[in-house]
């Protein structure tokens, strides 16, 4: 629940920072028009959101006596955080499907190393597989806003490459991660 709710505030807090800088803005979906187009409460919902998180995160690591997975989890949260900061955020770059990969897959590791599971290959290999689901899901999404996006001048897969390859890239890391996460569940 704790990672839901910081990824929640990320998500929040990507919406303020495309709103500000002109993306994402034809979304009827989003957190800036849920609140009224109004940027201090959608930034304020984030922090409480990231707030509660992060505190409930620091709790159960305390409870479990795991403090240690922080080292891991902290430079992922300021990946998360530089993603959307700042006039350059790491999403309107080239890095920006890396940047996720490696969080997501990140927060798998993390995520099986409070579940006290072994290490060995199938930590490396679900961090692999989640890393390549949330960047499926991510292109998933940007053929339609490839107009947008290209405006503000996010270098997004999808503005990169155009739509066709971007759905081919999304079936490709989709099979991936199906691939992957059944042969980690059956072998």
């Amino acid at each position: 629940f704790a990672v839901v709710l910081v990824q929640h505030a990320i998500n929040l807090f990507n919406d303020v920072a495309d709103w500000k800088l002109g993306a994402d803005v034809e979304k009827w979906d989003s957190w800036v028009r849920f609140h009224n187009q109004n940027l201090s409460v959608v930034t304020l919902h984030g922090w409480v959101s990231f707030v509660a998180g992060g505190l409930l995160g620091l709790v159960t690591l305390v409870w479990l006596e795991k403090l240690w997975i922080m080292l891991i989890a902290l430079p992922l949260i300021g990946l998360g955080y530089l993603y959307n900061s700042g006039q350059k955020p790491l999403s309107y770059s080239r890095s920006g499907e890396w940047v996720t990969a490696i969080c997501y897959g990140g927060v798998f590791s993390c995520l099986w190393l409070v579940s006290s599971q072994e290490l060995g290959s199938a930590i490396i290999l679900g961090s692999l597989s989640f890393g390549s689901l949330a960047v499926a899901l991510l292109l998933a999404h940007q053929p339609c806003q490839i107009d947008t996006d290209c405006r503000v001048n996010k270098r997004t897969f999808a503005v990169r490459f155009g739509k066709e390859k971007t759905y081919q890239m999304v079936r490709v890391l989709f099979f991936f991660f199906f691939v992957i996460w059944h042969f980690l569940l059956f072998v």
